[in-house]
């Protein structure tokens, strides 16, 4: 969990991407823990499909 939000700081988005999006500038820090821990938890449960679909 430490290593995905580690990752997630690092995210650079461009100004106009986050207006885009409707993020503020210090979006990742407002993403809730447990919406993380529900992402991880579904991309572990559906790893194999995520795999088949990554290779076309």
């Amino acid at each position: 969990m430490a290593e995905v939000m580690e990752r997630l700081e690092r995210v650079q988005l461009p100004p106009h991407v986050r207006e885009q999006l409707g993020l503020d500038k210090d979006w990742q820090r407002k993403v809730p823990r447990d919406f993380l821990e529900r992402v991880l938890k579904t991309a572990s449960k559906y790893e194999h499909v995520l795999r088949e679909l990554s290779k076309r």
